[in-house]
């Protein structure tokens, strides 16, 4: 993925300095040789492979209707003069979206052709932008490409085996700092596209929701239910719940849902381990909730545990034990190092912590990248990326990029 020179972009009816998905296939017998390539309009959103199947999700702003030529106004001085730019702009936008065609507003390959056909591609029935997300998949290669769309955006993906959840955050600022419950600061708009076997995906639904999800470990799947962890409201005075949906129709619909997590906190953290969602929230303490979702209709918080710092990445390391990784905290929340913290959850309603491990000298990085943390269940061992860091001890900082890796033998105690 990356920008496209403006030479290839328009020698493919694209505009200037557009961005480019290339997908390469690359035959691995023997010498590594590039075999077929497929470049596509729009940027890399996520990908992820099932049973030899690769999906890439990509996302496209095609807003044509911002180049109608516009009406020669004075600067509008009073609401009726108002009212006529607005009337006059809306007949310019709409004489000019009757000039468009499809490729105007859909995703080309490098081809020109259209990546995804009308048929395939949908509107919520709630307006959920008016860009493109398209899922590409690829069953057999680069030529095996099918796809299909629908029109808003995408910043999260989560994918189980049937099913691919793209989320993202609606901000609603004229209420953002609005001390109020309900979708005060925004809401979050969720798409559903099923995934079996090698087919081509298929919309099945889309909605909307309170809050904003942290990353994808803050949705899971279990029997076509989706459970989500989300922070709603303002700075200072919102709350976290977890809520669960299942497609009616088109539409995904909320069938359950718990708040009251961490009040003037955020989400730090989630981990979903079969019916059980782990929630770490931070301010000043981190208070590491134990959710049960078992129930879709009746979701409920089963214990809480607070103890300074927080885990921004978990992982479940026995069948009642979670490592936390992130930061410690001193008593007014402000960051002091890196912390490790191993939970016991035999008894959901009183988590505890067995045992930590801190430092004062780095910062962990699976917060950001899952990829920087590794498990290895046989040797009970866990691999942590961390890089070199100071707190509030100024002199001592090189703000230099060195880090390396910390191990941690985990027992079963």
């Amino acid at each position: 993925s990356g920008g496209v020179r403006d030479d290839a972009a328009l020698d493919m009816g694209w505009s200037p300095g557009a961005s480019a998905v290339q997908v390469v296939e690359v035959a691995l017998g023997g010498q590594p040789t590039v075999v077929a390539t497929r470049s596509v309009e729009g940027w890399l959103t996520d990908a992820r492979m099932s049973d030899g199947t690769v999906r890439v999700i990509v996302s496209n702003s095609k807003q044509p209707y911002y180049q109608a030529p516009m009406p020669e106004y004075p600067y509008p001085d009073d609401e009726r003069s108002w009212e006529a730019y607005a009337e006059a702009s809306t007949k310019a936008m709409t004489d000019y979206i009757e000039t468009t065609t499809a490729t105007d507003w859909l995703p080309v390959d490098d081809s020109g052709d259209l990546v995804t056909r009308c048929a395939d591609t949908y509107l919520p029935a709630e307006n959920a932008g008016d860009g493109t997300v398209t899922v590409l998949t690829f069953a057999d290669g680069v030529d095996s490409m099918e796809s299909a769309a629908v029109t808003g955006t995408a910043e999260t993906v989560y994918a189980s085996t049937d099913a691919i959840y793209l989320a993202t955050s609606v901000w609603n600022w004229r209420t953002f700092a609005a001390d109020t419950d309900g979708d005060a600061g925004g809401t979050t708009d969720l798409h559903k596209f099923a995934t079996s076997g090698s087919a081509n995906a298929t919309y099945v639904a889309s909605g909307q929701i309170s809050g904003h999800v942290l990353n994808q470990y803050s949705m899971s799947e279990s029997d076509d239910t989706l459970r989500v962890a989300t922070t709603k409201g303002s700075w200072g005075s919102g709350e976290s719940g977890v809520m669960t949906l299942r497609a009616e129709g088109e539409a995904l619909q909320v069938v359950g849902e718990v708040w009251g997590l961490g009040p003037g906190e955020t989400i730090q953290s989630v981990r979903f381990v079969g019916d059980t969602a782990y929630v770490v929230t931070f301010e000043q303490t981190d208070p590491f909730y134990v959710v049960d979702v078992a129930d879709p209709a009746n979701p409920k918080v089963l214990g809480e545990l607070k103890v300074p710092g927080f885990s921004n990445y978990l992982h479940p390391v026995g069948e009642h034990l979670v490592l936390g990784i992130g930061a410690d905290a001193d008593d007014n929340g402000m960051t002091t190092g890196a912390k490790v913290s191993l939970y016991d959850v035999s008894d959901p309603t009183k988590p505890s912590e067995l045992d930590t491990w801190t430092a004062t000298d780095l910062a962990f990085q699976a917060g950001n990248d899952p990829h920087a943390f590794t498990w290895d269940a046989e040797r009970r061992l866990a691999y942590v990326i961390y890089t070199d860091a100071c707190y509030g001890d100024w002199e001592r900082c090189t703000y230099s990029d060195d880090g390396g890796a910390a191990v941690f033998h985990v027992s079963e105690d």
